[in-house]
C-alpha cells in the first residue's frame, strides 16, 4: 500500500468542493504558532532550488487550512523577508532563510497585502489562505491572480488555491481575472501574442471555469504552442476526471521545479511516481534541484508501497542521502513491504536494517511481513550468536599488530582525517568484523576500523600493521561483508568530502566482491559531475592489494568512455608497477582474467543429460561445442547453448543458460581488451621474456586461444631468430611444424613483416590455413611503409591534406594505440601521441585547431599539421607540440618499425579524410 499526501486545498478540489473559510484551531496551529518551534521547523522543511539563490521550497506545509490572523501575519512577513517598495513590481534580492526568520520575529506584519505571488518566498497554499485570513477574498485575488510577467510561476502555484477557498466566496462581481501584465520587451521576445492570451485565459478558466471551460482553453492553449506546465496543472484541478487530469498532465510534464512536482504527485496518484523518478533524471537537473525533487516526493508518499520507491531512488547519488533518511524514518513500512528488493539495493536496505535495530531494538515491530527483512534480522541475530573476543582474549599477533599500530606515523596528504567518527562508520551499524572465524568486539573493531582510515594517505596503498595483519587473517567473503556496507554508507550519506577517508577505509578491508561492486561506479561516476571521486575510487581499488582490483583498473586504464578517469586509471596503474618493480605491460600480463575458464582453456556447462563444453576462439567469440557420453567434443561448433528439451533438467539448463550468458560477456570484453594489447604490442614491438611468455601468455586460458594464429619471434643474441606459433596444447611449433622450446634467455615478440620475406610470409600463411587459424589482428598482411622519399629532418614528409571529423580522428587512432595529450588553455588538446615503450621514443602528432576535452564531437574539424618524433616523457609532458625548447629526433635515423607504424596510423587516418 502506497499513501500520497494532499493538502486541504488539493483534497477539496478533487472532491470537487471548496475549502472550509473558518480558522484552524489553536491545536492545529501549534507547529505554526510556538516560535521556537516555527523556527526548527523551517529549517528542517526549507530545500534550496540553486547554488546561487538563497530562494527555498517546503517539502511540507506549517499549516493544513486558514490560519488565524496573528499566525498569518508571522508567515507573511516571513515570506516577503524585508520592508519592499509596492510601487516596484520588479523582483529585488532574495533574502536567505535566516534574514528572513529574523525580519518576521521582530516586523509587526507584512508591509504591503498588494505584492504578486513572486514576492513572496512560501508554498502557495500556505501564501494564499495567510493573506486571505488578513485581506479577505477580493485583495486575495487582485494581489496573487496577478501574473509579474508571462508565464509566472508563482502566480499559476496560487490558482488551485484561490479557486478553492477565494472563488467561492466571491460576488459574480468580483469574479474579475486581473489584467494582462505588458510584455517585458526581453523575456517575452520569443512568445506569440496567441500563447500569451491563450495562456491568460487558460489562468482565467483555472480560476472560474466549469469543466467543459477549462477544457475549452486547454484545448485553444496546446493549438496555440505547448503552454506553460504550472498553468496547465492549475487548470487540470478543475477537472473531475483522474483519467482526464493525467492525459493533460502528460503532455507538459513538470520539468525540474520541485513544488510543481509535488503538485503532479496530488493529482497523479501512484501513476505520477515514475513521472517524478524521470524527471530526477533529466539531462538538465543538478543536484541541488534533484534534492529539492527528492524532498518533495519523500515528503509526499509513505506506507509499504513507497519503500521500492525509496530503495531505487537511493541508487542516485545526488538524492541517496534523502532515500535514506526516509527509509531510516519509516521501520514499519519496511517490515510490511512485501515487495523483491532487488539484488543492487540490499547492501544499503541491510545497512539501514542493522543501523535501526542497534539503535532501536524494536523499530521493526511484532508484525514484520517483508521476507528481506525477516531474513536480514535472522542473520543478524546469528551474528550475535558468534563467540566475540575483547582485549583481553585478543591473540598475541593482535596485540603485537596493534603495537606496531601505535608506532607508526601517519602519512598526511590531501585527506584530512578527522577525530570523530561518523555515526554510520561506528562499529555498532557495521557487519561483524570476523577474523580466524571469531568476532572482534567493538572496541577491537574500532582500532582495525582507524588502522585503515589512517592510511588514507598512504601512497603506496599499503595498509598500516593494524589492518595488514587483521585481513591476513579474514576470508574473503568476510572482509567483502564489512567493506561494501562501509562503502554502501559512505555513499548513502552523501559522499561528504570531509569523509572520504573512510572511502579509503573500505578499501584496505575489502576484497573481490568489494571490487565487483565498486568497479561499475567508478566507471559511472564521472559522467554523474563525480570526477574526483572516481579518480579516489581507483586508489580505494588499489588499496584491496587483490588481483582483481589490478584487474579492474587494468581494464578502465584500457577502455573508458571518460577519458580523465581512463587517464588516472592508466597513472594508478603506472604507480602499482612501479612499487612492484614491473612495467605496465608486465603488471597487465599477471591480470589479465581468465573469465572461469580453466587450465585448458575451457568450461563444461550441463543441461543433466547432455553437456557443452564452451572454449574461446581466436576472433574474441564464444564457442560451443557438444560433448558425447565421453566427455568429447562431437558436431558442428555453435555460438550459443541449444534450446533445453523435454529430456533436460530444466533447473540446470535455466543455470547453464544463466551462467552462459555471463560467460560470453566476460570473454567478449576480455577478448576485446587483450586483442588490443596485441595490437599495440606489434606496433611498439614488445618484448617478453622466455619465462613470462610461457607462464603468463602461453599458458593462459584466455590468451592462448587469441594468439594461437599467430607468429612469434623467439631471438637470442649471436643466433639467428627461430619463427614459432603457439597451440593449443600450450608448445611452440615452427613453421615445419616441428616442435620447439626458446632458451631461457630468449626474448619473444610478435613477428612484424617489416623483417619477414615474402617466402617466409607465404610459407606461414599456408601453415596457418592448413589448421583453419584466423588471426585476430592484422600481421602478415600487414601493410609495411619506408621513409617518405626525400626525408631528412625532423617532420616527417608526406601528411595528408584536407580535414578530419574529430570523433573519427580520435577513434582511429585510439584504437592504434595512441594517446591524446595534455588538455592546455580552455582544455583544448592540440596533439595525439603513440608511446613506443621499449624504445623509449614516441612519436607526436600536432592538430589544428584541437579537440575541447569532454566535448570532442563538439569540436570542429581537425587538420594533421606536423608529425615529430621524440622520448616518452617528452610527449606525456607536452603542452603544445610547437614550443619553443622542445628538441625532436630526425626522422631518418628513426628505427624502420617505428616509421612503418607511424606513417601505417597516418594512412588509415589518410582514407577517411574529407
Amino acid at each position: 500500500m502506497l499513501r500520497i499526501a494532499t493538502s486541504a486545498v488539493q483534497r477539496a478540489l478533487l472532491a470537487g468542493e471548496s475549502l472550509a473559510p473558518e480558522p484552524l484551531q489553536d491545536a492545529d496551529l501549534a507547529l505554526a504558532s510556538d516560535p521556537a518551534t516555527r523556527r526548527d521547523w523551517v529549517r528542517a522543511h526549507s530545500v534550496p532550488t540553486r547554488d546561487y539563490s538563497a530562494k527555498v521550497v517546503f517539502d511540507a506545509l506549517p499549516f493544513d487550512g486558514v490560519p488565524t490572523a496573528a499566525v498569518a501575519s508571522w508567515w507573511l512577513s516571513f515570506g516577503q523577508g524585508r520592508e519592499k517598495n509596492a510601487a516596484d513590481t520588479r523582483p529585488y534580492e532574495t533574502p536567505t532563510v535566516r534574514e528572513r526568520l529574523a525580519y518576521a520575529d521582530k516586523a509587526d506584519g507584512p508591509t504591503d497585502l498588494s505584492m504578486p505571488a513572486a514576492f513572496y518566498n512560501l508554498p502557495a497554499d500556505t501564501l494564499v489562505t495567510s493573506l486571505f485570513a488578513l485581506a479577505g477574498a477580493p485583495d486575495t485575488l487582485a494581489a496573487l491572480a496577478r501574473a509579474r510577467d508571462f508565464g509566472d510561476t508563482f502566480r499559476d502555484l496560487c490558482l488551485p488555491a484561490l479557486r478553492a477557498l477565494v472563488v467561492p466566496l466571491l460576488a459574480d462581481h468580483e469574479r474579475v481575472m486581473p489584467p494582462q501584465p505588458a510584455p517585458h520587451p526581453r523575456s517575452w521576445a520569443r512568445v506569440s501574442a496567441a500563447r500569451q492570451d491563450a495562456e491568460h485565459q487558460l489562468a482565467r478558466e483555472a480560476l472560474f471555469g466549469t469543466p467543459e471551460e477549462i477544457r475549452a482553453a486547454l484545448i485553444q492553449a496546446f493549438a496555440a504552442e505547448e503552454p506553460s506546465p504550472s498553468v496547465v496543472l492549475a487548470a487540470v484541478t478543475g477537472l473531475p476526471d483522474p483519467e482526464e487530469r493525467r492525459t493533460w498532465m502528460e503532455r507538459v510534464g513538470f520539468g525540474t521545479d520541485p513544488e510543481l512536482a509535488a503538485s503532479w504527485l496530488a493529482l497523479g496518484g501512484e501513476r505520477a511516481i515514475p513521472d517524478v523518478l524521470a524527471g530526477l533524471a533529466g539531462e538538465y537537473v543538478d543536484k541541488v534541484q534533484a534534492t529539492a525533487i527528492a524532498r518533495a516526493l519523500a515528503g509526499a508518499i509513505s506506507g509499504p508501497g513507497a519503500v521500492p520507491v525509496m530503495l531505487k531512488l537511493a541508487t542516485d547519488h545526488r538524492v541517496a542521502p534523502v532515500a535514506v533518511q526516509w527509509l531510516t524514518a519509516h521501520p514499519r513500512a519496511i517490515a510490511a513491504s512485501t515487495a523483491e528488493v532487488p539484488a543492487g539495493q540490499r547492501p544499503l536496505l541491510r545497512t539501514i536494517i542493522r543501523e535501526l535495530r542497534a539503535t532501536t531494538p524494536d523499530a521493526f515491530g511484532d508484525d514484520i511481513a517483508s521476507p528481506f527483512l525477516t531474513r536480514v534480522l535472522a542473520e543478524l541475530a546469528a551474528e550475535d550468536a558468534l563467540p566475540t573476543i575483547g582485549a583481553a582474549e585478543a591473540p598475541p599477533w593482535f596485540t603485537a599488530a596493534a603495537a606496531a599500530e601505535a608506532e607508526a606515523p601517519v602519512a598526511a596528504g590531501a585527506l584530512k582525517i578527522a577525530k570523530a567518527v561518523p555515526s554510520w562508520a561506528d562499529p555498532a551499524s557495521l557487519p561483524p568484523l570476523i577474523v580466524d572465524g571469531v568476532r572482534l568486539d567493538a572496541a577491537l573493531t574500532a582500532a582495525v576500523l582507524a588502522s585503515a582510515v589512517n592510511g588514507a594517505n598512504n601512497e603506496d596503498r599499503a595498509p598500516r600493521p593494524l589492518v595488514a595483519a587483521v585481513r591476513e587473517r579474514m576470508r574473503d567473503q568476510d572482509r567483502d561483508a564489512l567493506a561494501t556496507p562501509l562503502l554502501q554508507a559512505f555513499l548513502a550519506n552523501g559522499g561528504k568530502a570531509t569523509e572520504r577517508p573512510w572511502f579509503v577505509a573500505s578499501g584496505y578491508l575489502g576484497a573481490d566482491g568489494f571490487v565487483q561492486t565498486l568497479t561499475p561506479l567508478v566507471r559511472e561516476w564521472p559522467g554523474q559531475s563525480q570526477h574526483q571521486r572516481a579518480v579516489l575510487g581507483l586508489e580505494v581499488l588499489a588499496a584491496t592489494g587483490t588481483d582483481a582490483a589490478l584487474q579492474a583498473i587494468s581494464g578502465i586504464a584500457n577502455k573508458s568512455k571518460f577519458k580523465g578517469v581512463q587517464k588516472a586509471a592508466q597513472e594508478a596503474l603506472a604507480k602499482l608497477a612501479a612499487l612492484r618493480g614491473l612495467t605496465v605491460e608486465q603488471l597487465e600480463d599477471r591480470v589479465v582474467p581468465d573469465a572461469g575458464l580453466d587450465e585448458r582453456g575451457t568450461r563444461t556447462l550441463s543441461y543433466g543429460p547432455r553437456s557443452f563444453r564452451v572454449s574461446l576462439s581466436p576472433q574474441g567469440k564464444a564457442v560451443v561445442r557438444d560433448l558425447d557420453a565421453d566427455g568429447r567434443p562431437t558436431g558442428k561448433p555453435r555460438a550459443a547453448l541449444p534450446a533445453p528439451n523435454s529430456k533436460d533438467d530444466a533447473d540446470l539448463a535455466a543455470a547453464a543458460k544463466a551462467d552462459f550468458a555471463l560467460l560470453r560477456k566476460q570473454l567478449t570484453e576480455v577478448a576485446k581488451i587483450q586483442t588490443a594489447r596485441l595490437e599495440k604490442a606489434i606496433v611498439t614491438g614488445r618484448t617478453w621474456s622466455a619465462a613470462e611468455h610461457a607462464e603468463l601468455v602461453v599458458r593462459h586460458p584466455v590468451l592462448n586461444a587469441l594468439i594461437r594464429p599467430l607468429v612469434w619471434q623467439a631471438s637470442v643474441p649471436g643466433r639467428p631468430a627461430v619463427l614459432v606459433r603457439v597451440t593449443e596444447d600450450q608448445e611452440y611449433v615452427t613453421v615445419d611444424e616441428e616442435a620447439h622450446v626458446p632458451p631461457a634467455d630468449a626474448v619473444l615478440s610478435l613477428a612484424h613483416p617489416l623483417t619477414l620475406s615474402d617466402e617466409t610470409k607465404s610459407a606461414w600463411r599456408a601453415h596457418l590455413v592448413d589448421y583453419d587459424l584466423i588471426a585476430p589482428l592484422e600481421q602478415l598482411d600487414r601493410a609495411t611503409f619506408g621513409l617518405p622519399a626525400g626525408q631528412k629532418g625532423t617532420e616527417l614528409l608526406g601528411l595528408p591534406g584536407g580535414t578530419i571529423n574529430p570523433g573519427t580522428l580520435v577513434s582511429t587512432l585510439e584504437r592504434l594505440g595512441w594517446r591524446r595529450g595534455n588538455p592546455a588553455d580552455g582544455g583544448v588538446v592540440s596533439y595525439l601521441w603513440l608511446p613506443f615503450e621499449s624504445q623509449g621514443l614516441a612519436a607526436v602528432l600536432d592538430i589544428s585547431d584541437g579537440l575541447w576535452t569532454g566535448m570532442i564531437h563538439e569540436s570542429g574539424d581537425q587538420k594533421l599539421e606536423t608529425l615529430l618524433l621524440g622520448t616518452i616523457k617528452q610527449a606525456a609532458e607536452l603542452w603544445y607540440a610547437t614550443d619553443r625548447g622542445n628538441r625532436w629526433l630526425p626522422w631518418d635515423k628513426a628505427d624502420p618499425l617505428i616509421v612503418s607504424e607511424v606513417r601505417r596510423s597516418i594512412d588509415a587516418l589518410a582514407q577517411k579524410m574529407a
